[in-house]
């Protein structure tokens, strides 16, 4: 299979956000809507910290580079 970059990307997004429902209403069932709002928001708030830094890092490298 030779898939393009754009279509790589595409896969990984759709992968990403169907991964997060999945997890989510997994949660959900087992312990109850709320709790799993309240532990899926907990998640993103470590996510977006650490993929915040990813990025940041990204950006140093490429004035590192230039």
């Amino acid at each position: 299979m030779n898939l393009s970059t754009e279509q790589l990307l595409e896969i990984a997004q759709y992968s990403f956000v169907r991964m997060d429902g999945a997890w989510f209403m997994a949660l959900a069932k087992k312990l109850g809507k709320e709790t799993a709002w309240e532990i899926d928001v907990e998640a993103w708030k470590q996510f977006s910290y650490v993929f915040g830094k990813k990025i940041i890092s990204f950006e140093d490298h490429k004035k590192q580079v230039m």
